[in-house]
């Protein structure tokens, strides 16, 4: 007999993904019913519903998808959130003509997550080549140590993400840059408009953000809601929020996964790749979630842990098992779509793919042992498995450079293979590899968590949030210092010219060029906000993250005392890429309006369990018969020593202001704000701090 209840799968929104208050977005997904014998559905899907919150019931649109073996279509509707406070419930139902139902939910934020700003904000510094502006300081010199380039962004541009090209046959490389609110920059070398500004065949030396589509130069509206970026030799990837893939910059391999006919190989103005989209609508697949972009080719990833692949064939970088020169379309690379693959890198000519078990997977170009399969054949056009670390290596991260490559292992050792002419493998040699090496650190350094591999030079992060640079420095690009010349062939910190420490959280390297954001946060991926909700009596545990990786937040708590009124809780937090954050605090309710919070320990990535400071939350609050709130007292504590920072907000509905006390180390200050102001508290490397969402303390 047939199921009488249908499946239902919602592939977008996610849970935990971002939306834009008072716009339209998508709601999409899959419904199946099983078929009987003879192959005649006695199931029919009638209706899929979308609600937001308790909001008015729409009507979904059904596509039927052919299928010998069930009943299945395909559902779209565009929801919409008007206000309210985060987070917001999407709920789907879907119902068939015996009478069965079923139904899902996710949660969704109309910003707060993003753009919050706390945790700390990011600074971005630069080094090394600068010739065509790779720097994006408005000059054209060469620096050689890790310099600031904060002024030229518009004021409060706090970027979460970057990528540098790699691969342009003059050697001139471009830069792009993710904001926390989705714009994108981007500068550098523009020979074939990569910069997407609208221009083209003119460097651009300092941050303008790509043009939306349709746009003419000089633009008056640009690409927005970006959470990812990538950058090819001299073609540009941005993803965005509503799962669309663009692209820009030179297509003479089909790189932009588009046609743009007419004889014309190149686009100064970002292009949707709608055949990409329609590929993964046709065939029932989630949205896109990551993108890499080599030399002249480019990969996807979606949420279903398919990977698909357009642009320069001539190496077998497309993995499709031809060696057509090229590929204009999106294709899936079908003998992956078993593998369960969860990260994609693509290098100079060469790709790879790292499974959920830890395994790599590699395809292209060979000749300098780029690939990792122990040999020194020139090429491979299908994927092909790593079979040489040692037992039991489990791969987390991996980067790929103009002929080299990174890889991070669980433990937080770093290995490396392929080129090393310039001493980019850092195994204190300078012979290529075509097997996996490991990288020579010096003894008691901590696990290597981040890394990014350019034309010839390697940076790496460890857990502390130093930066570590190896590899060709013709241009200054190891940032160490030296005289620019003098190749590094094992990892050397970078050195700041103050002399100071400074906590690197993400990083990119270009062709002959680099770039790192610091951040006093962010060092072990994820962070934790608490954000007190008055209206529903509870306070919101906000995920934090510098991607756009989903986040699973689980909960657990046991009484500490036996009227229940006194709790330990423990919240979970991990997302797709490997990151873990355990918190653990213990609740307390006085009475049913008044709430005490107190964070016991943080805990990353299974890591050492940290003690934070002494502290202390307290919330005080009435209401009216409304609902509405009419009074509100917070109280925040953190001793650190003989030093402590402490809090009173006190908000007023009459004067419609809340006026702030604070207790510092270095003395008392005062401060008022308009309305109702929630002081939030949030997990910073293992400390806390406090914010009201202007100022941060301590």
């Amino acid at each position: 007999m047939p199921e009488t209840k249908p499946k239902l799968t919602i592939l977008r929104p996610r849970n935990n993904d971002t939306i834009h208050l008072n716009q339209p977005f998508p709601v999409t997904g899959q419904v199946t019913n099983q078929f009987v014998l003879g192959g005649d559905p006695v199931v029919l899907i009638t209706s899929v519903t979308v609600q937001v919150d308790a909001g008015p019931v729409g009507q979904a649109a059904l596509t039927r998808v052919q299928d010998k073996t069930q009943t299945k279509v395909n559902f779209a509707a565009n929801a919409q959130v008007t206000g309210g406070q985060d987070p917001h419930t999407i709920t789907v139902t879907a119902t068939n003509d015996r009478g069965g139902s079923a139904t899902q939910t996710v949660s969704v934020f109309t910003g707060s997550v993003v753009s919050f700003p706390f945790p700390y904000p990011t600074s971005l510094r630069v080094w090394g080549r600068n010739t065509e502006g790779e720097l994006g300081n408005h000059a054209n010199a060469d620096i050689d140590h890790p310099t600031l380039n904060d002024v030229f962004f518009p004021a409060g541009t706090q970027l979460t993400g970057l990528a540098a090209g790699v691969g342009a046959i003059d050697g001139g490389s471009h830069s792009l840059a993710v904001a926390r609110n989705g714009n994108l920059f981007a500068w550098g070398h523009d020979s074939f408009g990569q910069v997407g500004d609208g221009r083209v065949f003119t460097d651009v030396f300092g941050p303008v953000q790509p043009c939306a589509a349709g746009q003419t130069a000089p633009c008056t509206e640009f690409l927005g809601s970006i959470i990812a970026t990538a950058a090819g030799g001299v073609h540009s990837l941005a993803l965005d929020t509503f799962d669309n893939v663009w692209a820009w910059g030179n297509n003479d391999s089909a790189q932009l996964g588009v046609n743009l006919g007419g004889g014309i190989s190149f686009s100064a103005i970002p292009i949707r790749n709608d055949a990409l989209l329609a590929q993964v609508n046709q065939h029932g697949r989630p949205p896109i979630r990551a993108i890499a972009a080599g030399n002249n080719h480019s990969l996807a990833l979606d949420s279903g842990s398919g990977v698909w692949a357009w642009g320069d064939n001539r190496f077998g970088q497309l993995g499709l098992g031809s060696n057509d020169s090229s590929v204009t379309f999106a294709s899936p690379i079908l003998s992956l779509q078993d593998k369960e693959i969860r990260v994609i890198a693509a290098g100079g000519d060469q790709s790879f793919a790292l499974d959920s078990e830890g395994n790599v997977w590699a395809w292209g170009a060979n000749d300098r042992g780029q690939l990792g399969i122990g040999s020194f054949d020139p090429q491979r056009n299908t994927p092909v498995k790593l079979e040489h670390f040692p037992p039991n290596t489990r791969i987390t991260r991996i980067a790929a450079g103009a002929f080299h490559t990174l890889a991070i292992d669980g433990g937080g050792s770093l290995w490396a293979w392929g080129a090393n002419d310039n001493g980019q493998l850092g195994n204190g040699t300078k012979f290529d590899s075509h097997g996996p090496a490991r990288v020579s650190f010096p003894t008691g350094t901590p696990g290597i968590v981040m890394i990014a591999a350019g034309g010839a030079h390697s940076l790496a992060v460890d857990a502390n949030g130093n930066l570590w640079a190896w590899g060709g420095n013709g241009r200054g690009q190891l940032g160490i210092g030296k005289e620019m010349g003098i190749e590094g062939i094992v990892p050397a910190r970078a050195i700041y010219t103050d002399g100071a420490i400074h906590p690197i959280v993400s990083i990119a390297a270009g062709e002959q060029h680099s770039l790192a954001l610091e951040s006093q946060s962010f060092l072990f991926g994820l962070e934790a906000v608490m954000d007190f909700e008055p209206l529903k009596d509870q306070v919101l545990l906000l995920p934090q993250s510098l991607t756009h990786d989903p986040i699973t937040v689980t909960a657990r708590s046991s009484a500490m005392d036996p009227a229940g009124h006194k709790l330990l809780m423990t919240n979970t937090l991990t997302d797709t890429a490997g990151h873990k954050l355990v918190l653990t605090l213990i609740q307390q309710r006085e009475d049913q309006k008044s709430l005490v919070l107190e964070v016991q320990s943080v805990q990353y990535n299974d890591g050492v369990v940290m003690k934070p400071p002494q502290n202390r939350i307290e919330y005080d609050w009435n209401t009216d018969v409304r609902g509405t709130v009419t009074s509100l007292k917070q109280h925040l504590m953190l001793a650190r020593g003989a030093g402590k920072t402490e809090i009173t907000a006190n908000y007023n509905k009459v004067k419609k202001q809340t006026g702030m006390d604070v207790v510092l180390p270095t003395g008392p200050a005062e401060f008022t704000a308009p309305g109702m102001v929630i002081l939030r508290a949030s997990t910073i490397s293992g400390d806390l701090s406090f914010s009201d969402g202007i100022r941060t303390w301590p």
